[in-house]
């Protein structure tokens, strides 16, 4: 098997299934790291801030060990929404086995509708328990909408003039039209 995207560098593992947001399509992903990690955010300039978002951000600055991401639901807008959100991530947490200030958030999909929490948590161990060195394929699949494919992207590089920790692995994942 072929470490792809996220999994790529060593430390990382990951998984995607579907949890019951879509029909059948796979819906939930997850990324774990092995350690704490230096996290970034880009994030909308829109006064409207979906409730994971507003987790991330809430966290941004902290070390993250993992991210839980969902599809089919943008958590934006729906009824008990930081609710919602604040119950999920603890749980997520909890399974994972770190703090709660260590996890963030992601979520893509129709606006306007509460994201549905039962759903979700019961469905958090399988999906940590199931995260693989070999998952991200799987992880790049459950965070698709409308696209046609998965993206994804692998990088590895040396970096010249270090003779200590002179090379370095990437790997991404993405979503968006096409």
């Amino acid at each position: 098997m072929k470490r792809t995207g996220v999994c790529f560098p060593d430390g990382f593992k990951a998984a995607g299934i579907n949890c019951g947001i879509k029909k059948e399509k796979k819906d939930l992903a997850v990324i774990i790291s092995e350690k704490m990690c230096i996290s970034a955010c880009c994030s909308t300039t829109n006064k409207v801030k979906s409730y994971s978002l507003l987790w991330a951000l809430k966290n941004i600055k902290n070390p993250v060990q993992a991210i839980l991401i969902n599809s089919g639901n943008a958590n934006v807008l729906g009824k008990n929404g930081w609710e919602i959100t604040c119950n999920i991530m603890k749980k997520f947490a909890e399974v994972v086995g770190v703090s709660e200030k260590n996890v963030l958030f992601a979520s893509t999909g129709v606006i306007g509708k509460s994201l549905p929490e039962d759903i979700i948590i019961s469905n958090l161990e399988k999906l940590v328990a199931g995260a693989t060195e070999y998952g991200g394929s799987d992880a790049a699949e459950a965070i698709i909408t409308t696209d046609r494919f998965i993206k994804q992207i692998e990088i590895e590089s040396s970096i010249p003039g270090r003779k200590r920790f002179s090379f370095v692995k990437l790997g991404g994942m993405a979503k968006g039209a096409g």
